[in-house]
């Protein structure tokens, strides 16, 4: 599957709530997200663009391979395969057995996601170490299209959407990075 998705950095989560709830989303999930990531020792993984991140969201457990798109666009394009799983410490246990480590955690934070259609808006806000980023939402759509037209019915404009993973939000406040 497909993810196509880009970051506004330093929302107002009441405004955009409220804008969302005009447009008619709906509230599917709020709560904490955790995880981590894990690759070979040898970094094959990183070296190959790709990630393999366990994270919990709220009650659920969910393991995620992703591979980012080379192909350049104003949206962040990347190869994503995700399945729920039903034990968080049992799966770190079978990676560990398939030779895999943990090589980073992901930032910690409180998520607030409508969605309208296939369209999700995911209102981030970073807790814990990272609880120095502003707020900032995440468009998830089925194409760039989407991503823009529900940015500007949102109030931004198209130069506010960036093709960012998590980590250069990270090094874009902290100057470091997951």
């Amino acid at each position: 599957m497909q993810e196509i998705e880009a970051k506004i950095l330093e929302v107002n989560k009441t405004l955009i709530e409220a804008k969302l709830k005009e447009l008619g989303a709906k509230k599917t999930f709020e709560g904490i997200i955790d995880g981590k990531f894990f690759d070979y020792p040898n970094e094959a993984l990183k070296k190959n663009g790709e990630i393999l991140r366990l994270r919990m969201q709220g009650e659920k457990c969910f393991l995620t391979y992703k591979k980012g798109d080379q192909t350049k666009t104003e949206v962040k394009v990347a190869e994503e395969i995700e399945t729920e799983v039903s034990d968080f410490k049992l799966m770190e246990q079978i990676l560990s057995k398939v030779g895999l480590i943990e090589s980073k955690k992901t930032m910690t934070k409180h998520r607030t996601t409508y969605s309208i259609g296939e369209t999700h808006f995911e209102i981030e806000e970073p807790i814990g170490e990272y609880e120095h980023i502003p707020t900032f939402l995440e468009i998830e759509a089925p194409n760039e299209e989407e991503i823009y037209k529900y940015a500007k019915r949102l109030g931004f404009e198209k130069k506010q959407c960036l093709a960012w993973t998590g980590g250069d939000v990270l090094k874009h406040y902290s100057g470091k990075t997951l």
